[in-house]
């Protein structure tokens, strides 16, 4: 028996100049939970679906400010 969870995602992109090669690049990145009875918060509850929205934003914002490296230039 599979047993599948919904999936909460948020689709991040930016774009900018790489700082080691200089060139424009572009990047996108899913940041996703899924609503499960595994995923609880520090109480101990299972995250309602908003809490979840609340973290995704969070780490695509801290994501967002880094700078934008080519797949190829990152270390």
């Amino acid at each position: 028996m599979i047993i599948q969870f919904d999936e909460i995602s948020l689709k991040g992109r930016k774009s900018g100049i790489c700082p080691k090669c200089g060139e424009r690049a572009k990047r996108s990145f899913k940041f996703y939970q899924t609503l499960s009875i595994f995923n609880k918060n520090k109480n101990g509850f299972v995250k309602t679906e908003k809490e979840i929205m609340e973290e995704n934003t969070k780490a695509y914002l801290k994501w967002a400010k880094t700078p934008t490296y080519h797949a190829k230039c990152e270390d």
